[in-house]
């Protein structure tokens, strides 16, 4: 089969359906979009407020809650407000209000214990929205995180799901505290959120004598919709730290998410939205020094200009181009050392692959990944590699939902420069559920012709049983690498029902020994594999919130049905209390079959032989809802033909709004006939945060295994929304004996804007 000429196939019929979309809207007006005005005060900040805490904890019949409309009709606003948290604006009185909340958890269906209020306007550019929070122990209000996307698990907080297209299959998340931290992420079919995702929005919070109160801005040019539609969906829910309370607005259940598309309420009565000429333009350039002490030998300096141009060419379809682009700035990956044959998989953090790339997943249960984008621009050492050129098309038309990617690849060491590609489709059927494709083409490592097929059946249903969730899914992969000439098929299933008390999981796949995804990811190759989670949940009343019990077997075989690996569980018991901390224990027993000796270790080796041994685990953990949080976890037990204990333990202080700290370690100390050795991997943090808009983060990680101490600190300057600048110090140090010498120095400077028309 000749894979160039299927993907030139694709590109055709790609190329086509977008035409035919873009014909549809190609008469709308074209009109810069406004930014909202914001006032320059601090963000946060207390001032006097009023409002109702009438509060009972009455409970609600859930019956009637099923059978409830949830719809907010809206209406447009002329004066936009001021984002500045205060809440003072004329364009708020009057406007339509959500404030019927219901109690989640702990107790599901009463009423919350706390009053909200939000309200929601809309312009022909931006979608605004009110917040106040009322809380009458005001000083229990919890905003420690001020930092975009930080973790605000700690925090009060207010978070709402968009989905513009109503098809329950994606959508968009936002949600910020009382300290004006921001976080957006992108939700997919199964209500999975990609908080990696990044996109200009605007957020403003105050403290107050009543609680707290924000304010939100979100320009329609920053979403995807579709435009001949007049209803979103739309859900809230408020996260009360201090009493560890969560309420919802829209189909308020334990089983549900707020990220569970399928059960939303509505948002009426949407017209005339506009995103301009729907182009976005982001020239950026970098100027990079480099120390290499024990590499290059030199020093280099460079600069390098890079651009990222996105161009709506409808409201639901968006191309996008990078040229020369770089990633200096992002984020460097957490440090770990491999005691297992098998390879290690990182999370994509780069954001020119994180847009949309909800549209390119492509899941199985305890599967290969058809698709891994950090196999694009990163040697097979981890080394990053320099992207020419990129071209993404992704969004949706009709019922069909698309993902195609193109990206050149520089030259390194003895590879030529190379192209890679990847199609997605999938296409609803039913209300929830899909059936779709892909296609990769090309591989990073250079070593030849490699591409992959495949399709997916997945089934979803939010209401079995009442509101109950039950998913099914049935894949298959077929690759073809010129290096290969076995079996290099893989297919598999799946079943789900996730809810309480009672949550059951269950899957089986099969991998061919030379199934090879040039653009994916497979950890193992040749098995079958069967897996299961189950788990019952109790909520007894008083200090205990939720006592689960899990079982978790897994067994893996070759194609001969000769066992590999065994895992199994005795009923592990997982404890949580009102307040949030939590304990859990279990004991394991597990069976390895090695057909091959690996090295776990330099100079210490595993035989080929039937191993069987059994572990025991404990793990302790203290709420984030109090400033210093802890955890500690000790798996101890026979391990192999030895033993192994293994330690963990970390904090995180959470000093103010503007300082955080936390410190991890871990110790693996490994006792074979082969040899003995330990294996410390550390690290620590400290995020300062000056305001929403300037921090400077520090990272430093070591292990002992190459002893060598990283250190990552980057400063960040958002001068306006949408325009960074960045200083990175990126250093290497050789700790042995504690001498710190200087391995490598790497300083990068960034500035990126972003021009909207």
């Amino acid at each position: 089969m000749n894979a160039r000429l299927i993907l030139r196939s694709l590109l055709c019929c790609l190329a086509c359906v977008s035409h035919s979309a873009f014909a549809e809207e190609n008469g709308r007006a074209e009109v810069n979009a406004q930014r909202p005005k914001f006032r320059n005060s601090d963000d946060v900040r207390i001032v006097s407020d009023s409002g109702a805490t009438d509060t009972q904890s009455q409970s609600q019949p859930l019956g009637l809650l099923r059978g409830n409309n949830f719809a907010l009709r809206l209406i447009p606003t002329a004066l936009p407000p001021v984002i500045d948290g205060a809440l003072d604006d004329s364009c708020w009185r009057g406007a339509p209000e959500i404030s019927d909340f219901t109690q989640v958890e702990p107790h599901e269906g009463a009423k919350p214990s706390e009053r909200t209020e939000v309200r929601v306007l809309y312009d022909e550019n931006n979608l605004y929205i009110a917040i106040r929070c009322h809380q009458r122990e005001a000083h229990l209000v919890r905003g420690t995180q001020m930092q975009p996307d930080a973790n605000l698990d700690s925090d009060d907080s207010i978070a709402l799901i968009f989905d513009t297209f109503g098809r329950k299959r994606s959508g968009y998340l936002f949600r910020t505290n009382p300290a004006g931290a921001k976080q957006e992420g992108l939700i997919s079919a199964n209500g999975s959120v990609n908080t990696n995702w990044d996109t200009l929005w605007h957020s403003r919070s105050r403290l107050n004598a009543a609680g707290w109160s924000a304010e939100m801005a979100i320009p329609f040019h920053s979403l995807s919709f579709d435009p001949t539609s007049t209803v979103w969906g739309f859900n809230v829910e408020r996260v009360i730290r201090d009493k560890q309370e969560t309420v919802r607005w829209a189909f308020p259940f334990r089983n549900k998410s707020i990220s569970s598309l399928a059960d939303v309420g509505r948002l009426q009565g949407l017209s005339g939205l506009r995103q301009g000429l729907g182009l976005e333009v982001k020239p950026s350039l970098t100027a990079r020094y480099l120390h290499d002490r024990f590499g290059r030998g030199h020093d280099d300096f460079d600069f390098r200009p890079s651009l990222d141009v996105f161009y709506h060419i409808t409201s639901s379809m968006t191309a996008a181009l990078t040229l020369n682009t770089d990633f200096g700035e992002t984020d460097v990956d957490a440090r770990q050392v491999n005691l297992t044959r098998f390879p290690l998989f990182f999370p994509e953090k780069r954001s020119f692959f994180l847009e949309d790339a909800n549209l390119f997943g492509f899941s199985t249960y305890n599967g290969p990944r058809a698709f891994y984008s950090r196999r694009i621009g990163l040697s097979p050492g981890g080394e990053p590699l320099d992207i020419l050129a990129g071209v993404k098309l992704s969004g949706r038309v009709g019922n069909l939902e698309l993902g195609l990617l193109d990206v050149q690849v520089d030259e390194f060491a003895n590879i030529d420069s190379t192209n890679l590609a990847v199609a997605r489709l999938s296409y609803r059927i039913f209300e929830e559920s899909s059936i779709g494709g892909i296609f990769t083409h090309g591989s990073p490592t250079g070593t030849g012709d490699n591409w992959v097929v495949g399709g997916d059946l997945n089934y979803r249903n939010s209401h079995v049983v009442g509101n109950n969730l039950m998913t099914a899914q049935t894949w298959f992969l077929k690759s073809d690498d010129v290096r290969r000439d076995g079996n290099q098929l893989a297919f598999g299933g799946s079943f789900a029902y996730p809810n309480e008390p009672f949550w059951l999981e269950a899957g089986v796949s099969q991998i061919g020994e030379d199934f090879n995804p040039g653009l994916g990811f497979v950890s193992r190759r040749g098995i079958r594999d069967y897996s299961a989670y189950t788990r019952y949940r109790w909520r007894p009343e008083g200090y205990i919130r939720t006592v689960d019990l899990e079982f978790s077997p897994r067994v893996v075989t070759n194609l001969n049905d000769e066992i590999e690996t065994e895992y199994w569980t005795a009923p592990s018991l997982n404890i949580l209390n009102q307040r949030g901390d939590s304990l859990a224990a279990g004991f394991v027993s597990e069976r390895e079959v090695l057909a091959d000796s690996f090295e776990i270790q330099p100079g210490v080796v595993i035989e080929t032989g039937d191993y069987r041994f059994q572990r025991g685990y404990v793990v302790l953990s203290s709420t984030t809802a109090r400033p210093l949080s802890v955890y500690g976890s000790l798996d101890a037990g026979e391990f192999y033909d030895g033993s192994s204990e293994r330690y963990s333990a970390g904090m995180e202080w959470r000093v103010s709004p503007f300082i955080f700290v936390s410190a991890q370690s871990s110790l693996e100390a490994v006792d074979l006939p082969g040899g003995n050795f330990e294996v410390v991997v550390s690290s620590l943090r400290l995020n300062l945060t000056f305001n929403p808009d300037l921090s400077w983060n520090t990272l430093l990680q070591h292990d002992n295994v190459s002893d060598d101490l990283g250190v990552f600190s980057r400063i960040r300057w958002t001068f306006s929304p949408g325009n960074d600048v960045y200083l990175v110090f990126k250093l290497g140090f050789d700790a042995e004996n504690l001498r710190f010498r200087s391995t490598s120095s790497e300083i990068i400077s960034k500035i990126g804007m972003t021009f909207r028309f």
